[in-house]
């Protein structure tokens, strides 16, 4: 955890410093500071897990969150803009199953990773495991023009590309608390597709991946599914 602090204060560091050198654009530039909106958000998540099979289970109660700070630039005169920024991205999935790592009859030299159904036996309190991204997100916005509120409708489309910082999965079982960090097979990168609605400095969004959470080849083919509310403060 501390880890994850550390980057993630770097990674706002950085580029809060880069929006402050351009507070005050040159008087020439057809482009005003002012108009730059959307800079920080703040997505609150429903987050699941595609293609899982019906034997797993990922509970509707599994959430996330996601913090980018993103540099907004007006494309000439026009509604549309380009963003490009920074942000981390954790996603909370609480399940019936395990992540267990395995040989098959088919590869007996490589080592796969399954999400297999934890014995119904077993005393199960809870069952979570946790995915931490450092993201670079980059999108297409669309911004109509005020309205008597002084408020527009936000369109954006794009895409997030992340490198993963860790998983971990916390089980207690019989009042005991068992923490794992060390999960094989994970997918280092991943590339999912995002897009958001939102009027005002309020919004819903939706994120797909299209990176399955275990490398190709050495896993099960699942990706992450989140939809959830944006906010927007400036």
């Amino acid at each position: 955890m501390k880890k994850l602090v550390i980057i993630s204060t770097i990674v706002i560091g950085v580029l809060t410093s880069a929006f402050a050198q351009e507070t005050t654009p040159a008087s020439n530039s057809p482009i005003k500071r002012e108009a730059r909106e959307d800079m920080l958000l703040m997505n609150f998540n429903w987050a699941t897990i595609l293609n899982t099979g019906d034997s797993v289970n990922v509970e509707p109660y599994s959430w996330g969150y996601d913090l980018m700070l993103m540099y907004d630039v007006p494309i000439q005169s026009s509604n549309f803009s380009f963003a490009l920024g920074g942000g981390l991205g954790i996603a909370n999935y609480y399940t019936n199953a395990e992540i267990q790592s395995r040989t098959t009859l088919e590869d007996t030299l490589t080592l796969q990773s399954f999400f297999i159904p934890v014995d119904g036996t077993r005393d199960i309190k809870r069952n979570k495991l946790t995915i931490t991204y450092a993201d670079i997100p980059f999108e297409i916005r669309y911004r109509s023009n005020p309205d008597k509120h002084g408020y527009s409708w936000k369109f954006a489309v794009g895409a997030k590309v992340g490198y993963h910082l860790q998983t971990k999965s916390k089980i207690i079982e019989n009042s005991k608390k068992v923490k794992t960090y060390d999960f094989p097979n994970y997918e280092k990168w991943r590339l999912g597709l995002n897009m958001r609605v939102a009027y005002g400095r309020v919004g819903v969004n939706a994120f797909y991946s299209a990176s399955s959470i275990f490398d190709d080849g050495k896993g099960e083919a699942i990706n992450p599914f989140s939809v959830g509310i944006t906010l927007m403060p400036f």
